[in-house]
C-alpha cells in the first residue's frame, strides 16, 4: 500500500483545493517539484513509478511502472503511459501521449525508440530495489 512508497527531500507544491495522487510503491526522489495545474490538468501518478533527482513536473498523468529519468521536466496536460521511460534530462512538452513500452528523451522529448526486455526489467529492478529500502526504513524506525 501507500506505506510503501517514498518520497525523500521532495518539494510538493499545490493549492490546497487541489490534490496529487501518487500510488503505491512509487519513489520520487531528492530535490523533484510535483505541481499541479488547476482542475484542467490534475497530477495523477500510478503504482510502481520511479521519478529520478530533480524531476520538476506539472499537471502530467504517470501510469503504473513509468520511469522519468533525473533533471527531467514534464509539463501540463502530458500523459506518459505505465511502462515507458523519459530519459534523463527530458523535456516533454505539454499535451504529449507516451506509449507503453516507448523510451523518449531530448529537448523537446521525442519518441527515441522501443524499450528492450532488459531496460523493463531494469525499471523494475529499480523499483523493487527502493520499495525495499523504504520498507527497511520504515521497520528501522517503528513505523
Amino acid at each position: 500500500g501507500i506505506r510503501d512508497t517514498s518520497v525523500t527531500g521532495v518539494q510538493t507544491c499545490a493549492l490546497p483545493i487541489y490534490k496529487i495522487t501518487i500510488g503505491p510503491r512509487t519513489n520520487i526522489q531528492d530535490g523533484s517539484i510535483i505541481h499541479v495545474a488547476g482542475k484542467r490538468y490534475p497530477t495523477v501518478i500510478g503504482a510502481d513509478v520511479l521519478i529520478g533527482h530533480a524531476v520538476v513536473g506539472e499537471g502530467f498523468v504517470l501510469g503504473d511502472r513509468a520511469f522519468i529519468g533525473m533533471k527531467s521536466t514534464i509539463l501540463e496536460g502530458t500523459t506518459i503511459e505505465g511502462g515507458a521511460m523519459l530519459a534523463a534530462g527530458s523535456l516533454l512538452t505539454p499535451r504529449k501521449h507516451m506509449k507503453a513500452g516507448e523510451l523518449w528523451g531530448g529537448s523537446p522529448a521525442k519518441m527515441m525508440r522501443q524499450l528492450t526486455p532488459e531496460d523493463v526489467a531494469g525499471m523494475a529492478e529499480s523499483t523493487d530495489g527502493y520499495t525495499r529500502h523504504a520498507q527497511t526504513y520504515r521497520r528501522e524506525r517503528g513505523y
